[in-house]
């Protein structure tokens, strides 16, 4: 990531470290960003139809995102049956690297909620941290990638390099997310915005949908992580 975003960031976070979490303005953002992300969801189910594994795949994922911008430990149930209709999605669209990591997801969270259940505030959300090293976090989404790639060639996969750097940005941001960093949230961003690209271009357009209501939700999450303010024990 260039010099110069990071320094955006810092500088975003110092701002945000100063607005109290109970705040009126905190809480209109919050509310506007679940009403944008509800209607976008809507819009996509009546354009791409209600009864279909893609759509409730973008339900699932809907509220399980939410709830993890929210802190909320509840957000695994959601999470966890979203990756199993995701996987049965992503191989019917011959998307491996995408089933793959639906895999993964379920897998990891099995780690992420002994994690988080571990580290939690007075009222019982988890507690976050931002210690991030970007260059090792770039070479290895690199590495991730170009083994990726690899494998679903073999496996004659739909958009081989689109879909390895996705799921290596993907297997990276999940992993800080079930580790409590909110620089999950940055590497999210990237996921997203080349799945969007991916699943409309292949016709799947209400996973398409998912991934833009996903991008709401990660500047939402990124800026209620960071009001929170960070715990981490020593």
């Amino acid at each position: 990531m260039e010099h110069g975003k990071l320094n955006a960031l810092y500088l975003a976070e110092n701002k945000l470290h100063k607005v109290n979490d109970d705040s009126k303005g905190l809480k209109l953002f919050n509310y506007f960003v679940t009403f944008a992300m509800v209607i976008v969801t809507i819009w996509g189910s009546f354009n791409n139809g209600w009864l279909n594994l893609a759509n409730l795949m973008s339900w699932l994922g809907l509220i399980g995102v939410i709830g993890i911008a929210y802190r909320w430990k509840g957000n695994f149930l959601f999470n966890m049956s979203q990756n199993v209709v995701g996987f049965i999605v992503n191989t019917r669209a011959r998307l491996f690297g995408d089933a793959a990591m639906s895999l993964f997801f379920f897998a990891s969270q099995v780690w992420g909620i002994k994690d988080w259940f571990g580290h939690q505030d007075s009222e019982g959300k988890v507690t976050t941290h931002s210690q991030t090293n970007w260059k090792q976090v770039s070479i290895m989404i690199l590495f991730l990638s170009i083994g990726i790639a690899i494998v679903s060639y073999f496996l004659g996969g739909n958009y081989i390099i689109l879909d390895a750097v996705t799921n290596a940005t993907a297997i990276i941001a999940q992993t800080m997310h079930m580790n409590r960093n909110k620089n999950g949230w940055v590497i999210w961003t990237l996921t997203n915005i080349i799945s969007i690209y991916m699943f409309a271009s292949l016709g799947v357009t209400q996973v398409a949908v998912m991934y833009t209501a996903f991008c709401f939700n990660n500047v939402r999450g990124w800026v209620n992580w960071t009001v929170a303010g960070e715990h981490e024990e020593a």
